[in-house]
């Protein structure tokens, strides 16, 4: 693994987000599109037990639900660092972390089944002070 500490890092993708180029999922538009939603970890550090998406794949207009179950190869993205996962797997290890991706046939219905997605967790201790 890459150490980071005492250098500066850059994202790939800062200088377009700077200079307010860079185009987000949401400035497209398409006939008969999907939309998705990012299924996140409510806590800092924790250990993920289980997720249980059934009911939430049951709702109007889902499509599919995604966990790291659903990426061939290896679960990562190279965004910042090389071994970033796309999706959480054993562990989320900050608050925000994607676990799971909802796709559906519109955004209120991706937002509406992420709302069942039931995730069984153990939190775990976690660093707020660098001292």
């Amino acid at each position: 693994m890459k150490m980071s500490v005492g250098i500066s890092e850059q994202r790939k993708d800062a200088l377009e987000k700077v200079l307010g180029k860079a185009r987000f999922a949401s400035d497209y538009y398409y006939p008969d599109m999907l939309y998705g939603c990012t299924f996140r970890s409510p806590k800092p550090h924790i250990r993920i037990k289980s997720i249980q998406t059934s009911e939430a794949e049951k709702e109007h207009g889902v499509i599919k639900i995604l966990t790291y179950k659903d990426i061939p190869g290896k679960n990562f993205i190279p965004l910042v660092f090389p071994d970033y996962p796309c999706l959480a797997e054993k562990k989320a290890q900050f608050a925000g972390q994607a676990i799971a991706l909802v796709i559906a046939d519109s955004a209120e219905n991706a937002r509406s089944a992420m709302k069942k997605i039931k995730l069984d967790y153990e939190e775990l201790p976690a660093v707020f002070d660098p001292l």
